[in-house]
């Protein structure tokens, strides 16, 4: 540090405005060359020189007292340690980040893709107040801090702990840091890791919120269609015992060809017991076989018309009736079976996609009781005040003794031009 001294000129005698004794009038100035100092200066320099070896017990003494009272003070400082713990983003490779990040490194983040955007919401949740205040209470730091007599005790507890926390991110290895100073270490680093825990915690709470509406909500449709798809069933089924019906189409279509077969041996027994009435009276025991073989046969279509058949048990005037309502208990089940198809996908969708957006914070490293001290330095805090307070005083000294031996001609000169 220069001190520059006013421009004034001083001549002799013994008055306020004089020399230091032994000092010679100055010359005029001559114009200095360059790299030489010009004698004005010169003299300066020498005026400084003399006050400070008039004063050097003086300066002495404070530059011993300065140091001894830092040395003191830094004792009664406190050792205060710090405790870091780093974590990483979750993986998440995919997407126009990832991209980015396959071809250059970095860009990601610059473009505010993956990255640095996680990083500035992990940093978000830690330094939020919410955040703060769960760790200040978990920890009762109003009481380790001694904010009790304060006007708002936790608030300013909150304000100590922001200022002993610092969150740091590191783009090139890819990872936040969170660093904790207390004055002790098993505390420092406890509070370290709870700050973990929290924003494990919160973050987890935050990114799967939309994404558990989701899949609570399909999970709930999907247990109304399963309901739904199983009363269809159960209603099915006891329509099926009902009529007898399993699968009214296949039956159906049995029972019409058993009805025709059945009518084409009708049609075929007349016809030959007519063609045998005709030849040999009624009396005839072939006429009487082929009467009995009409009447079996016209047994057996009466049978499958009248739903006495074990092919489709419901008489034939009933099949609308019946026909209609196997096709609505159909029409639901089909509808019921596609509803729960459409959505178990879209309910492992959303299962997937809040376990993803769920990912736990990884930890490189948690954090652990530090044996070394962070703060304070007291060597830096000793050598900085033993040095800074003689250069202070002998500042002091020079403005001094400038002012006493030219003070009252400044002033004289500054009030006869007012």
């Amino acid at each position: 540090m220069s001190t520059s001294l006013p421009d004034v000129r001083i001549s002799g005698g013994d008055g306020p405005g004089s020399l230091p004794r032994g000092a010679e009038p100055l010359a005029p100035e001559a114009p200095a060359s360059e790299g030489v100092i010009s004698p004005r200066l010169l003299e300066r320099l020498w005026w400084a020189a003399r006050v400070a070896y008039r004063a050097r017990w003086v300066l002495i003494a404070i530059t011993i007292l300065a140091a001894g009272l830092s040395v003191w003070l830094a004792l009664l400082m406190p050792n205060r340690f710090q405790a870091e713990t780093r974590v990483m983003l979750p993986d998440s490779g995919d997407g126009f980040g990832g991209l980015l990040e396959s071809i250059a490194p970095g860009a990601s983040a610059i473009l505010g893709q993956d990255g640095g955007g996680g990083y500035t919401r992990y940093s978000a949740i830690l330094t939020s107040r919410t955040s703060l205040e769960e760790v200040v209470d978990r920890f009762d730091l109003v009481r380790v801090y001694e904010t009790q007599e304060k006007a708002s005790p936790r608030d300013e507890a909150v304000a100590a702990l922001s200022a002993n926390t610092g969150i740091g991110v590191d783009l090139e290895y890819d990872y936040l840091s969170v660093r904790v100073l207390d004055e002790s270490p098993e505390r420092a680093a406890d509070i370290a890791n709870y700050y973990v825990a929290v924003l494990n915690r919160r973050h987890i709470a935050l990114s799967s919120g939309s994404a558990a509406e989701q899949r609570e909500f399909l999970e709930t449709r999907l247990n109304e269609a399963e309901l739904a798809l199983d009363s269809a069933r159960q209603a099915m089924q006891a329509f099926q015992e009902r009529n007898g019906v399993v699968q009214l189409e296949s039956q159906a279509e049995a029972l019409m060809g058993a009805i025709g077969a059945a009518r084409g041996q009708v049609a075929e027994a007349e016809v030959r017991y007519q063609a045998l009435r005709s030849q040999y009276g009624d009396e005839n025991p072939d006429v009487s076989a082929a009467r009995a073989a009409v009447s079996s046969a016209q047994s057996q279509l009466n049978r499958l018309t009248g739903g006495e058949d074990a092919v489709m048990p419901i008489p034939l005037q009933q099949f609308p009736a019946v026909g209609r309502q196997y096709g609505q208990l159909m029409q639901e089940l089909k509808t019921q079976e596609a509803i729960l198809t459409a959505i178990r996908p879209m309910y492992e969708q959303a299962a997937m996609s809040e376990r993803r957006d769920a990912s736990a914070v990884q930890v490189l490293d948690p954090a652990v009781p530090p044996s070394r001290k962070a703060e304070p330095r007291r060597s830096i805090i000793v050598l900085s005040a033993t040095l800074a307070a003689p250069i202070l005083a002998l500042l002091l000294l020079l403005t001094w003794a400038l002012v006493r031996e030219n003070g009252a001609r400044v002033f004289s000169r500054l009030r006869a031009e007012s």
